[in-house]
């Protein structure tokens, strides 16, 4: 239930993963640690957690992920 936090960086409840995967046809099953979700027959393109993970923060909104800005380097990279 973390990967939602360490993937997107959003701190979406546990209760509110599962309810969002089950609206979207994903049979979930386990704890507020850790889940096993089945993917419905209709979802080809969703192949792991990532994917999961992406599902819950799009439900969730987001709008709501923290803009975060890049490092941004001082050195001019040259063609090899």
């Amino acid at each position: 239930m973390n990967r939602v936090t360490t993937l997107a960086g959003v701190e979406i409840a546990p209760r509110a993963q599962v309810d969002i995967l089950e609206s979207l046809g994903f049979a979930v099953a386990g704890t507020d640690e850790e889940i096993v979700a089945s993917i419905p027959s209709w979802r080809p393109d969703v192949n792991g957690e990532a994917d999961l993970v992406e599902e819950i923060v799009r439900i969730h909104g987001l709008e709501k992920i923290a803009h975060v800005m890049l490092p941004r380097t001082e050195a001019v990279t040259k063609p090899k």
